[in-house]
């Protein structure tokens, strides 16, 4: 015979294996609800946090943590991140164009969407990244066109295709990183680490390099028309049918550099060893 204390607690067992749980609804995040939220004494956490499709124009995120947080479109134009954590953040389709980023920390944040369209670009033009840690961080396809990145650590980073027209980056580190086919025209690249950094197929039209340190980096079909490299390290650089008609690279260091069929017509090679150039021939030789 059952016990009675028993045969209720089966009974209400089975009812709750035969019945799922409901789930209230998540309640959307607001601009209103979060800035309630930042508004209140203790840690500014959104780490994780999906944020996709807010407006944020000129909020104030300063110091915020938003590790990992998806910001998927997120209209953040204006707004004040500086020395906020980014990190691991997913950016695809966002707007950070004129928002403030000074020491921000982007390290591997991600800026490409998975779906059908892969393309979808963050738009970082007229920002503020000065000193701020991008190291790894994926740029692809990235709109920085007049953006400050005065020494900003870009080590590793990929910026392929990434628009930097008019862009600053005097003292920026970016050894290592991928600007193949990059538009790096008008930019300030002065005193940057630029380190077996990819610059093939890059277009630099007036591109200052003055004093930059490219050593081994890869410059092989690379358009410097009108650049400025006087004072750069070029040493083991590849320059394999770079485009340096009328460049200036005075005082550039030029130790076993590639120039085979560089385009140097019109170049102001004052001061350059260029005996110690690889397969270096004079123009009209």
């Amino acid at each position: 015979m059952e016990i009675p204390l028993l045969r209720g607690a089966l009974k209400v067992l089975r009812v709750w294996k035969s019945e799922p749980v409901q789930e209230s609804p998540s309640t959307p995040v607001t601009r209103e609800g979060l800035m309630a939220r930042l508004a209140v004494t203790g840690p500014r956490d959104l780490a994780g946090e999906v944020l996709d499709d807010l407006d944020l124009r000129g909020a104030n995120l300063r110091g915020v943590r938003l590790k990992g947080a998806h910001l998927h479109r997120t209209n953040l134009e204006g707004a004040e991140l500086s020395e906020a954590e980014l990190s691991e953040t997913m950016l695809s389709g966002a707007s950070l164009a004129n928002a403030t980023l000074k020491g921000a920390i982007l390290r591997d944040a991600n800026v490409l969407r998975v779906g059908p369209n892969p393309r979808e670009p963050v738009t970082l033009t007229g920002a503020n990244l000065q000193d701020a840690d991008l190291v790894g961080c994926n740029l692809d396809h990235a709109k920085l066109i007049g953006a400050i990145l005065d020494g900003a650590n870009l080590r590793e980073a990929n910026l392929h295709r990434a628009d930097l027209t008019g862009a600053r980056l005097v003292g920026a580190i970016l050894d290592g990183a991928n600007l193949r086919h990059a538009n790096l025209t008008d930019a300030d690249l002065s005193d940057a680490d630029l380190s077996t950094v990819d610059l093939v197929r890059a277009t630099c039209t007036r591109a200052s390099f003055a004093r930059a340190r490219l050593y081994r980096a890869s410059l092989k079909g690379a358009v410097l028309e009108g650049g400025n490299l006087q004072g750069a390290d070029l040493t083991e650089a590849d320059l394999e049918h770079a485009d340096l008609r009328n460049a200036r690279l005075a005082g550039a260091i030029v130790t076993r550099a590639d120039f085979d069929e560089v385009n140097l017509q019109g170049a102001d090679l004052t001061g350059v060893d260029m005996s110690s150039a690889s397969n270096y021939r004079p123009p009209n030789a």
